[in-house]
């Protein structure tokens, strides 16, 4: 089967009066930008599951003293309760 592309581009430019010349940029750069976008989306599912979990924190600091701290604040903190 052959995919209709001149009469497709031909629709485009009688209806929404887009130039032949975009039409058929479109039909050359869709399919490009949509494999582009379904690569992307797979890889971040892909992090998402099986990534790094420490990249799922907000600025990669390690929460386990104090969520809302960082570790050089955590480390003043222990130097202030030695003294």
């Amino acid at each position: 089967m052959v995919f209709p592309t001149p009469m497709i581009i031909g629709i485009l430019w009688l209806v929404l009066g887009i130039e032949p010349k975009w039409a058929a940029t479109f039909f050359f750069i869709m399919p490009i930008l949509s494999l582009v976008v379904a690569i992307w989306i797979f890889k971040s599912i892909f992090e998402n599951k099986f990534g790094d979990k420490k990249s799922s924190n907000e600025h990669g600091n390690d929460h386990r003293f104090n969520g809302s701290k960082n570790d050089s604040e955590n480390i003043q903190d222990a130097e202030i309760i030695e003294e």
